[in-house]
């Protein structure tokens, strides 16, 4: 992040503990280097000059794009701390077909 800090703790969000685990570090990008991590043509320019192709430039960039409205969907409380975890009693390797199977 490039933010200069004597302790770690400085480098978190102040709402780390209360974020979902899925956004602790993005927000606190976001929040700390606002003018790389808002601006999609900065992120853009950032993955290009190191050498990435395309493809994966654009994915990088609408990932933070969706970090970024995950954020904001936290934030207004419409994505609550918590998100419910897959079922995965509800999985059974017989519902599987032999070619699924195989792979």
């Amino acid at each position: 992040m490039h933010k200069p800090h004597r302790n770690v703790q400085e480098l978190l969000h102040p709402n780390h503990n209360e974020l979902p685990t899925q956004i602790h570090h993005f927000a606190a990008a976001w929040m700390y280097r606002p003018e790389l991590w808002q601006n999609p043509e900065i992120i853009q320019y950032q993955f290009t000059v190191k050498g990435n192709k395309a493809h994966y430039v654009e994915t990088s960039v609408k990932y933070v794009q969706s970090r970024a409205d995950f954020l904001h969907l936290w934030q207004r409380n419409i994505l609550g701390n918590t998100l419910v975890p897959p079922d995965t009693s509800r999985f059974d390797e017989t519902d599987l077909t032999g070619n699924q199977l195989r792979v």
